[in-house]
């Protein structure tokens, strides 16, 4: 079990009379409710370094993939993003 930050990019445009209006016609978009979307650039990188984690989503709880065993979902489970990367980085000793 790892902890990767992922980037999805979606740059589009959108006809609006908002830009409140434009973000919520994406998000219904990228949601499945409208068409499906996909983005512009996708990437994943392994977070290694805890300074890395950004502030916004520190105190958050991450999504968790389908591939992560229910033994490992367990020991996680309600932890934050910050919570979970000193589960799985930081040596027990």
């Amino acid at each position: 079990m790892k902890l990767y930050n992922t980037i999805a990019i979606y740059d589009v445009y959108v006809v609006a009379e908002s830009a409140e209006a434009a973000r919520a016609q994406l998000l219904a978009a990228i949601g499945g409710t409208t068409t499906d979307l996909q983005p512009t650039e996708m990437t994943s990188t392994e977070t290694v370094r805890e300074g890395a984690i950004r502030r916004g989503f520190r105190d958050e709880r991450p999504f968790v993939a389908l591939d992560v065993s229910d033994d490992d979902f367990k020991k996680i489970a309600g932890k934050t993003t910050a919570e979970i990367f000193a589960h799985i980085y930081t040596k027990r000793g």
